[in-house]
């Protein structure tokens, strides 16, 4: 049955039989609070047969567990039930393949749902498991599935109502084929994709709790700072800055300068875009890569964007935190953080001369924040991705990131 969602996506009701059920638990494995052990994000790229196989293997710590409990980021995975059938099992698990389709008005998406015991253990798997949200694309706003009434549901990416695209002024999600947030679905023409399959991104803060109404984002200050640091006045990107440092996102240094030409490490810019995010992290903070330990002064930050999805690892488990960031870097992090459809701006311009030979993920990366008008070209039309950040630099685009999520 599985191999009718990648011939077809046109009926619902034949994709929502596409699943596979696995009966019979394993042995527990040792698991950390609330989570599991591998972690859900190590499976996601497994074909279905062994993801199957080693999300029965999983072990929960289900202490607390609560209906719309939210126990990862990337995957979304959140917890549906709570009490189960009686004998059968005590929690469901629902955790996104982050793919989905338009049928209609409709919005269909795939999950793998897992039924676990009261001691933890999962007894029973149903993989690409498929939720449909009756008339989505017709609510004045996806911020009335954000809710506990949307557990089953709304898988938290960024997917505009047709009245919110056109509030946007972008066009409306079309009816073509699958997204896929996550990278998953086969390339070679198996699965019918969208035009925007890449373009459809999870949002990067998801509370911690599901609740009867949608959350409030946190305001930020609103007024830039009033004090000019010495060797900010009459600077290109004066602006910026002092709008950052009025949101508390960037300071100066004790000798009255902020140094705006001074070039950006690693740690420093995810810490600063986490910082305009206001991320809630879901656990306690762990070690994700080999050179943050739990004592490096930005680990929480760094955790927390790794938790996100907005940075991964590249196979060598270092982070190289200290290590200057290059704008391509910038391009990947902050497009990962950026709404879907962006609306689009005046001064936005797509017009770069040297990003046509990188590679497609991060061109549409670059290409997608330059149509947004957060990031430009210098007077060749270049955008020099090979190029180290500054922090004035590094202000001028989350200033401009930020104005574009407040807005929407």
């Amino acid at each position: 049955m599985l191999s009718s969602r990648y011939r077809q996506f046109g009926s619902v009701a034949l994709v929502r039989l596409a699943y596979i059920c696995l009966i019979f638990g394993l042995l527990p494995v040792p698991a950390a609070h609330g989570q599991a052990s591998p972690s859900l994000r190590q499976l996601i790229y497994l074909d279905d047969s062994k993801r199957s196989s080693a999300l029965m293997e999983l072990s929960f710590d289900v202490r607390n567990w609560t209906v719309g409990q939210v126990i990862s980021h990337k995957p979304y995975a959140v917890v549906n039930e709570v009490g189960g059938e009686a004998g059968k099992f005590a929690y469901e698990l629902q955790v996104w393949r982050g793919t989905g389709v338009r049928e209609g008005s409709d919005l269909m998406t795939e999950w793998d749902v897992l039924d676990i015991s009261g001691q933890g253990s999962v007894i029973q798997v149903f993989v690409n498991y498929a939720r449909v949200a009756p008339n989505y694309f017709a609510a004045a706003s996806q911020k009335e599935f954000r809710t506990l009434s949307g557990t089953e549901t709304y898988p938290w990416a960024d997917l505009p109502t047709d009245p919110e695209a056109q509030a946007r002024g972008v066009p409306a999600l079309p009816a073509d084929g699958f997204f896929d947030v996550y990278g998953i679905l086969p390339q070679d023409g198996s699965v019918a994709l969208s035009s925007v399959a890449h373009q459809v991104r999870a949002l990067p803060d998801i509370p911690s709790q599901l609740k009867e109404t949608a959350p409030q984002p946190v305001a930020l200050p609103a007024g830039p700072a009033t004090a000019v640091p010495s060797d900010l006045s009459g600077h290109w990107g004066e602006a910026y800055v002092l709008d950052l440092m009025g949101k508390g996102m960037i300071k100066g240094f004790e000798d009255g300068t902020v140094q705006p030409d001074r070039e950006l490490t690693r740690a420093e810019f995810v810490a600063m875009l986490i910082r305009a995010l206001q991320v809630e992290p879901l656990s306690p903070p762990a070690v994700v890569y080999s050179d943050v330990p739990l004592t490096h002064w930005a680990s929480k930050e760094i955790g927390l964007a790794y938790e996100i999805g907005v940075i991964d690892t590249d196979g060598t488990g270092r982070l190289q935190p200290s290590r200057l960031i290059t704008r391509m870097e910038m391009a990947r992090v902050l497009a990962a953080a950026m709404p879907s459809f962006a609306p689009p701006q005046e001064n936005g311009s797509a017009a770069l001369k040297d990003v046509d030979a990188l590679k497609p993920a991060d061109r549409r990366a670059i290409l997608s924040l330059a149509e947004a008008g957060i990031v430009g070209g210098n007077d060749l039309g270049e955008f020099r991705p090979g190029d180290s950040l500054t922090r004035a630099e590094a202000s001028k685009v989350l200033s401009q990131f930020l104005k574009i999520r407040q807005a929407l």
